[in-house]
């Protein structure tokens, strides 16, 4: 793990869901610490850091260009 640094943190689930679809077609190197923590104890992931995007160094920067354009476009969910 220790190749592995956070480019984001979440609070809930679904604010990631469509971003692990992106990085996994472009073959990003990442997994999500505490998501499993997060759909046991929902509120705690919060008071737990949230859950942290992890990527793998060499495709850091792949991987924040994405989560850049994902953020820019209409994409991203948000709560109403």
């Amino acid at each position: 793990m220790k190749n592995y640094s956070i480019i984001a943190r979440y609070s809930y689930t679904f604010e990631y869901v469509i971003l692990k679809l992106l990085l996994d077609k472009a073959g990003i190197r990442y997994f999500l610490k505490n998501e499993q923590f997060a759909s046991i104890m929902p509120m705690s992931a919060i008071g737990n850091n949230g859950i942290l995007l992890m990527v793998h160094q060499a495709d850091k920067v792949e991987a924040e260009q994405i989560l850049k354009d994902f953020n820019a476009s209409d994409l991203p969910l948000k709560l109403v």
